[in-house]
């Protein structure tokens, strides 16, 4: 039977004071246990209820995974109890402290204590135990154990613990928190952990349980206390002396600045002070993450610390010290490792007796570990050592983790999806019925108004009727008096009735008059009813326009449905193209998993490449969806044209353009803020980057715009211009639209945080000062069309006129506080009058440049890149500098003979180079004039890129910039590669295959590809022209150069030479003939075929005849049709254009590459390519034989 030791004694004045570890035991055990306890832990549950213990609390039971014991459970098991009298003489003989009395059981052998405890454990009639389980050392029980042969087990609640972690607890047969059993276990299987080495990242990723952000340590993090339980056990007997007050004492005596200190969430008291910050973390996770070391007496968070490569300095006795006395960083990786998976077990197993007879059967570690991982749920019966297994079990746990980001993923877009239908089905709803409402109005208006027009134009036809009829009576009337009137006058004439006649005329003339008013005035009311009816008429027609435009309103709202029909559809096409995506992925990693090779070599590196994919390409879509669905919003036409790609090139084909071009046009969509010749343009920056500060100021005013720096964010807000950022993470505030020029290295992740990736990615432009930061911002999601290489460069006349004394041997300027440059400065200081500086820039700095006599530049990283712009400032002060290699060096081969070069780490060998320079004064200064020259004489490259940027956002022409950067560009051959050195990866591929020698030119950009493509043709050719060149022949980067091309390349070149014939292009490549090319010759020579053409589209590879320069020179980038002059189309709508080209082809293009002009696969190139290879094949055919049948097939159209 197994007993269960409980500590009895109400030290901290709480009965039953390890209720939850009775509680669990009681729920865990499926034998009978034999408990040593107080009476206390039998009371009931009800009681504790009532007295408000956290361990009978719901949540408890749950987090703790037990519940209150029913009478039955508890009948199952024994139960001694101590006498109170135990406890009362212990208090007594520690002069009634019950803390002191508390550390004398743990601490000390107490022979009272011992009887009572023997007299339990071996009552008459009760066997004998087959081991004590203790939650805490307890030498008294230790000792009667001893005596009769009896194992003890430690056990407690480990260190890692729910929710931010796997359970875990210790298990240890020497002891708990003091005297463990730790070290001695490790050094027993130290030597077998050298086969597989792991890593702390696979540790952490496998027992962390939450979501959570590494941040390495950094210099300008803190240095964490965090406090403990001033009546914890650790505390009281095995802190080696240290409290909470003696912990901050001695943390003050070593960093007087800096200290956060973390209270324990169970501490009584809260620490005040106005000297250190108090950490306000919601768990220990984020309070580690604000530290760069972590100093504490023997605190859990020590080991947590240990878990994200923190310095740790524990002050007292601790079951992890060991892993800090490593020789090494693998051996501190391996006692980490074996310590989590070995030394600390599952949880729930310390209170397993099933468990716990395992571990009495004196397992092997081998053994353990396997069950370990076999509770963790992983099954390692075929592995062999502990290394293998912990290699092995994190690496598949990673794989896991890679599979369930997957499945969210899956579940994310799924969602998005459903919502998005969900959106714009209700969209379409309201649409349709303000539609049906809108044609219900406007049908009832309709007949509204063509009733009341009805009625109206009756109306007026009435009124008008009737007075047209009383008109023609009256007139009819009058007509009739008039005629009476005429034969009453011949009567009286006849009867010479004069006096008569002219009363009755006087008489009739009075009716007449009577009835002329009458008339007029019926003709002026007919006129003023015919104006009514007029502006009647006037008001139908108004309200017809009406009806008409409630019918083109009713269109416009059918369109815009239509438009929306489209959307959903092109949403379902890019969700359709993610899920392919993941698809993909999860294929190539099954095939990775089932792989003989990934069993037998090392699985670690693949799995980090493909965690470091995925969480890529998970940053990548969805900075790729942010951009497509802003493109879209801004512009709904995309839409329109996506449908017409569908249809002229198909859905796969429109698929894999779609993306970049949505990118690009989402980059361009900044193009209508603009820098200004009229207005200052500020350049924001820390102090300690002045000098790139300067140089951007320098050549912004080569250009014509006024520049201006600042340091922080003006009083009244920032300008709503343009501006340059010069290190945009260090500022609080940044302004609206901004080029950010990111300074930081990317070998470290200590900035790259997912807020500096949106800082960045909300610029207006990214200038990185290295190709190999610009390939991680790429891979981190950032668009190739928003970043800009733009290295450091030298500035003549920036050093002081006047002569300064020299008053140290050498001088280092930067943050020193580091392991690394502390060993370098250190041998250094030992020799030599030395000077180091910190947080000094402009004036003050450049001052102690010149009073040094060498800089020495030592890397932070051991694989850092080359600090250029403390190169180049120093450099630029005429200042000698003794520098270590770099992990880039291959890119800066211009400095090679600048700037005294050693190697890597090795301190004895700068030490040397110091000594030859500081030997001889005059050689020192020779050095620094022969610099001086070289450098003046050198290209300036920063002022290349940065007018190159201008070009490329339309700041400034073509001409500007080749008047201003031209310059800089010198061609030492006449084959010349174009390319573009923000795309590394091409640069990468196209050097390993150049063998002939061509010359690299950081080709032109620009928003639209094409006519950056352009630029560079015509930046070649005029400099060829200038250089007076015969020919030149131009590569672009993708080139695939064919077995055997070089020597057929040269026999043509010499025949054509030989033969003095005009001709000017010869062309290696043909992607895209034209239908209607005429074939003008064919000449034969030796095997070769030189077929003699009227028109070319391709630019892999062409050599351009001198005849040939003054054409294309005047190509117009204004004109910006990218149908009709891209640079090739150009050339080819030129007159008498004698083209040159072989049937085959003599090179190709390289299909596995991205094209940089038009940002999609050039696989996509090979269907084209084949047709115009066909094409030719049948011209030259119908050439040779003019009666032959045309097969009618057309070559592919981009």
């Amino acid at each position: 039977m197994l007993t269960i030791f409980l500590p009895p004694f109400p030290f901290r004045g709480v009965e039953a004071p390890y209720l939850w570890v009775f509680y669990k035991f009681l729920h865990e055990s499926e034998e009978a246990l034999h408990f040593l306890m107080s009476p206390s832990y039998l009371q009931s549950t009800q009681y504790f209820v009532d007295a408000q213990r956290w361990e009978v609390e719901a949540s408890s039971c749950d987090h703790l995974g037990y519940s209150s014991p029913s009478e039955g459970v508890l009948a199952k098991h024994h139960f001694s109890h101590f006498d109170d009298n135990v406890f009362t003489q212990l208090m007594e003989s520690s002069g009634n402290n019950p803390i002191l009395a508390f550390k004398r059981l743990l601490t000390e052998r107490i022979p009272f204590l011992e009887k009572a405890i023997k007299a339990m454990l071996f009552s008459p009639g009760r066997e004998k135990p087959d081991a004590i389980v203790s939650c805490l050392n307890c030498p008294s029980l230790e000792a009667v154990a001893e005596a009769s042969g009896v194992p003890v087990i430690h056990i407690e609640l480990g260190p890692l613990r729910a929710p931010n972690y796997r359970w875990t607890a210790y298990f240890d047969f020497s002891g708990v928190n003091g005297n463990t059993e730790a070290e001695s276990r490790f050094q027993k299987v130290a030597s077998t952990f050298g086969d597989q080495p792991t890593t702390v990242e696979k540790l952490r990723e496998f027992f962390i349980a939450c979501d959570y952000d590494f941040t390495p340590s950094t210099p300008d993090r803190s240095v964490g206390v965090p406090l403990q339980v001033e009546d914890d056990s650790n505390l009281i007997a095995y802190s080696n002396g240290y409290d909470n007050n003696s912990l901050i004492a001695y943390a003050r005596h070593l960093e007087k600045e800096d200290l956060l200190i973390r209270a324990h969430p169970n501490s009584q008291f809260a620490p005040k002070t106005t000297d250190s910050e108090i950490d306000d973390s919601a768990n220990s996770i984020e309070f580690i993450g604000k530290c760069r070391e972590i100093i504490t007496i023997n605190s859990s968070v020590g080991l947590e610390a240990l878990l994200f490569e923190r310095k740790v300095t524990a002050l007292g006795d601790n079951s992890f010290a060991f892993i800090n006395q490593a020789t090494s960083e693998q051996d501190k990786v391996n006692r980490l490792g074996f310590y989590l998976f070995s030394y600390l077990i599952p949880f729930d197993a310390a209170f397993s007796p099933s468990y716990i007879r395992f571990r009495l059967q004196n397992p092997s570690e081998l053994e353990i570990l396997k069950w370990h991982m076999k509770t963790y749920g992983y099954d390692s019966e075929e592995c062999t050592s502990l290394a293998e297994i912990i290699h092995d079990r994190t690496t598949q746990h990673i794989m896991e983790k890679i599979a369930q980001l997957r499945a969210h993923m899956a579940e994310e877009i799924a969602t998005l999806t459903a919502a998005n239908q969900r959106i714009l089905s209700e969209h379409q709803q309201a649409l349709a019925e303000q539609q049906q409402t809108l044609a219900e109005q406007q049908h009832a208006l309709a007949e509204q108004m063509s009733e009341e027009i009805a009625t109206l134009t009756a109306a007026n036809q009435r009124i008008l009727s009737e007075h047209q009829q009383a008109l023609a009576e009256q007139q009819q009337t009058l007509a009739e008096q008039q005629h009476t009137l005429a034969e009453q006058q011949q009567v009286l004439a006849e009867q010479h009735l004069s006096d008569e006649i002219a009363t009755l005329t006087a008489t009739n003339q009075r009716i007449l008059s009577e009835h002329q008013e009458a008339l007029a005035e019926q003709q002026v009311t007919l006129a003023e009813q015919q104006q009514a009816l007029a502006e009647q008429q006037h008001a139908l027609t108004e309200q017809r326009a009406l009806v008409e435009e409630n019918q083109q309103l009713l269109e416009q709202n059918q369109k815009l449905l239509e438009e929306q029909e489209d959307l959903a559809r092109n949403n379902a096409l890019i969700v359709e193209q993610y899920e392919r995506n993941i698809r993909d992925e999860q294929a190539r990693l099954a095939t990775i998993l089932s792989s003989s090779s990934w069993k037998v070599t090392k699985p670690l590196r693949y799995s980090r490449r493909v965690a470091a994919t995925l969480l890529r390409s998970a940053s990548t879509c969805a900075r790729q969806a942010k951009r497509i669905f802003s493109t879209i919003k801004s512009d709904p036409k995309v839409l329109l044209r996506l449908i017409r790609h569908i249809n002229e090139h198909g859905l796969k084909a429109t698929l894999k353009r779609s993306t970049q071009t949505i990118e690009v046009n989402f980059v361009a969509s900044t193009g209508g803020i603009k820098l200004s010749k009229q207005t200052t343009t500020y350049i924001l920056t820390t102090k300690h980057c002045i000098f790139v500060a300067e140089l951007i100021k320098r050549n912004l005013e080569k250009a014509g715009f006024p520049a201006s720096l600042i340091f922080e964010a003006p009083a009244t807000g920032f300008e709503s211009s343009l501006h340059f950022v010069i290190c945009p993470q260090i500022f609080t505030s940044l302004p609206g639209t901004y080029i950010a020029f990111q300074m930081e290295q990317s070998v470290s992740s200590r900035w790259f945080e997912e807020s500096y990736l949106r800082t960045l990615e909300n610029s207006y432009a990214i200038f990185d000062y290295s190709t190999l930061n610009v390939q991680f911002l790429q891979d981190k999601g950032l668009s190739l069309k928003q970043v800009y290489y733009t290295p450091i460069s030298y500035i003549p006349d920036y050093a002081t006129t006047a002569p300064v004394a020299k008053e140290y041997d050498i001088l280092f300027y930067g943050d020193a506080n580091n392991e690394r440059r502390q060993k370098y400065l250190a041998a250094l200081k030992s020799k030599y009058k030395t000077k180091v500086i910190s947080n000094i820039f402009g004036k003050t700095l450049y001052n102690e440049i010149a009073k040094a006599k060498l800089i020495v530049n030592i890397h932070y990283y051991e694989g850092a890149l080359l600090e250029t712009t403390r190169i180049y400032e120093c450099l630029s002060k005429d200042a000698l500098i003794v520098s270590e290699s770099s992990s880039d060096i291959e890119e800066h081969n211009n400095l090679q003979n600048i700037v005294d070069f050693t190697k890597i780490g090795d301190i004895d060998e700068m030490m040397a180079h110091v000594d030859y320079w500081l030997a001889d004064d005059a050689r020192r200064e020779q050095k620094i004039a022969l610099n001086r020259e070289a450098l003046r004489a050198a290209p300036d490259e920063f002022e290349y890129y940065f007018q190159r940027f201008l070009l490329a956002t339309d700041h400034i022409d073509f001409d500007t910039f080749y008047d201003i950067a031209g310059h800089n560009i010198e061609f030492k051959t006449d084959y010349v590669c174009l390319g573009l050195p923000e795309s590394t990866e091409r640069r990468k591929d196209f050097e390993k295959d150049n063998k002939t020698g061509f010359q690299y030119f950081p080709g032109l950009r620009h928003s639209a590809g094409w006519i950056g493509c352009g630029l560079s043709y015509k930046f070649i050719l005029r400099k060829a022209y200038e250089q007076k060149f015969k020919n030149i022949t131009v590569c672009e980067d993708d080139v695939e150069f064919l077995d055997g091309w070089k020597a057929r390349f040269d026999q043509i070149h010499e025949h054509l030479e030989s033969q003095q014939k005009d001709w000017d292009i010869f062309s290696g490549l043909i992607a895209n003939l034209h239908a209607d090319t005429n074939i003008r010759a064919i000449e034969k020579f030796d095997e070769f075929e030189l077929i003699h053409i009227d028109k070319m589209t391709s630019t892999v590879l062409n050599t351009y005849n001198a005849s040939v320069f003054p054409k294309v020179i005047k190509w117009d980038e204004n004109f910006r049709d990218p149908y009709k002059n891209t640079i090739d189309r150009f050339i080819e709508n030129q007159s008498n254009i004698d083209v040159i080209t072989t049937a085959p082809f003599l090179v190709g293009h390289k299909e596995e590459l991205m094209s940089t002009l038009w940002g999609f696969q050039n696989s996509q190139y090979t269907d084209m390519i084949a047709a115009s290879t066909l094409l030719l094949q049948e011209k030259v055919s119908a050439f040779k034989d003019p009666d032959a049948e045309p097969s009618g097939k057309a070559p592919v159209q981009p």
